[in-house]
């Protein structure tokens, strides 16, 4: 995605972290590293999660592919971020291929 929606996507999360009043463990930009991370990986593999959406299975595709999506994370945020906050990285970019989605 464009660095503009990239921005607009981290500080989002930014915001609903600090609504939250939820403690990450990584600097603003380690975050940021990790958002564009994952967009960079979800660009290289979008005919297979278009095919995924398509097809109802993006779920699956997530777990089976969960290793390869957290190796993408650059460290220290791989490391230092738990299961559920990558998780919800990762979902937030892909919705934001979702809702993209015919554009």
């Amino acid at each position: 995605m464009p660095e503009t929606e990239r921005f607009g996507l981290w500080a989002r999360y930014m915001r609903h972290i600090s609504r939250l009043r939820e403690s990450i463990a990584v600097t603003k930009p380690q975050l940021r590293a990790a958002f564009n991370a994952l967009d960079d990986y979800m660009e290289a593999n979008q005919s297979a999660i278009d095919a995924a959406i398509a097809a109802g299975t993006l779920e699956t595709l997530l777990t089976n592919n969960a290793a390869a999506i957290n190796a993408a994370i650059p460290q220290p945020a791989r490391g230092l971020l738990g299961a559920a906050q990558k998780r919800f990285l990762a979902r937030a970019v892909i919705r934001r291929y979702i809702e993209t989605e015919g554009d």
